[in-house]
């Protein structure tokens, strides 16, 4: 799973999760971290070398070309376009990975990006896949909660005042 966010000024690409590879035979890849929407690449963390695996999915994620991440965190990984995911050399099917991009004062839009779900199969006899979250938030934050249960809190102890002034 790969979610991408506003996160104030900053866009911020967190993915995390595990794939089964064990079914399938890699190629050699190095590396960096950046993304380009027009090609429906995102690699997350430093220069690295790894494996890539065969995917089908949608050809891009937008219009945006290539732009690098400020900063990275993590594991090496991430969608490589034309058909590829790309795992650390070495990696060990099922394991899991976890990395951060943030394009410091970037907005979603600037980075071209186009808003939406975009799913990404892995070849094989045994299927996986990769999620890319663009600008979808799956759960409401805590505080939009509070602010949920605040207003219908207000809104029946207004029904129960105008009720009690009615009867008086």
């Amino acid at each position: 799973m790969i979610n991408i966010n506003q996160v104030g000024s900053d866009v911020v690409a967190i993915g995390s999760g595990t794939l089964n590879t064990s079914h399938l035979a890699g190629n050699g890849f190095i590396g960096t971290d950046f993304i380009e929407a027009n090609t429906a690449r995102i690699i997350f963390g430093a220069i690295g070398s790894g494996d890539t695996y065969l995917i089908s999915g949608p050809a891009n994620f937008g219009a945006g070309s290539f732009v690098a991440a400020s900063s990275a965190s993590g594991d090496l990984f991430g969608l490589i376009g034309f058909g590829d995911v790309l795992v650390p050399r070495g990696y060990i099917s099922g394991a899991l990975l976890s990395g951060t991009d943030t394009f410091d004062n970037a907005t979603i839009s600037s980075l071209g990006l186009a808003p939406g779900t975009y799913v990404y199969t892995l070849a094989g006899s045994e299927p996986d896949s990769v999620t890319v979250q663009i600008g979808v938030s799956a759960v409401p934050e805590p505080s939009t909660w509070a602010m949920v249960i605040l207003g219908f809190a207000g809104l029946g102890f207004m029904g129960y005042r105008r009720r009690k002034i009615a009867l008086a």
